[in-house]
């Protein structure tokens, strides 16, 4: 199983959600906007957005970004295709803990910490780390979610020097996260 594993996290897949939220990043970090919308990502995930979110949906990874406040959002998902492992709790765990070090490792990124939680009778991984740019540093807080045969990369970044300004933002947009159960 951990074999499978670690073949699903070099998945091409995951690098080109990576790619397609830096790009979202270079593209929207200067913009603003203070409205919000809910919007219906899948079957099993409705989130809140800027409402100047954008849509990129290519084979099978989705990725929608917006800007808010110098902030930037970024859900993304791509489908896992053997889900076998995720019955087992502490395979799940080293699920997010290789995914979480892959994704930072792409970001040429630094972590400040992570945990896995539950939140609502599922586990998910929560992780922030920062990421040196041109204008400063860089915050990224992360939620990963491994349900339905997906995987669910929710994050939020923000500048540094932002942080404690941006904070009530940050909560609003995770707070806003709902996972259907029905499927």
């Amino acid at each position: 199983m951990i074999t499978l594993i670690n073949k699903y996290m070099l998945n091409r897949k995951i690098i080109h959600t990576i790619f397609l939220s830096i790009s979202a990043l270079l593209i929207h970090f200067s913009g603003s906007c203070q409205e919000w919308a809910t919007v219906k990502f899948d079957t099993n995930l409705t989130v809140k957005m800027p409402v100047n979110y954008e849509i990129k949906d290519t084979n099978d990874v989705k990725v929608i970004s917006g800007s808010i406040e110098s902030c930037l959002t970024i859900i993304s998902r791509s489908f896992v295709n053997d889900t076998s492992f995720t019955k087992n709790k502490d395979l799940v765990i080293y699920f997010y803990k290789i995914y979480e070090r892959k994704y930072i490792k792409r970001l040429h990124g630094h972590l400040i910490n992570s945990e896995t939680v539950t939140i609502n009778n599922l586990l998910w991984r929560k992780f922030s780390f920062y990421q040196k740019l041109k204008r400063g540093k860089c915050i990224h807080h992360c939620l990963v979610l491994l349900f339905n045969q997906s995987t669910y990369s929710i994050s939020f970044v923000e500048l540094e020097s932002n942080s404690e300004k941006v904070k009530m933002i940050r909560e609003k947009y995770f707070s806003g996260i709902i996972v259907s159960s029905n499927n």
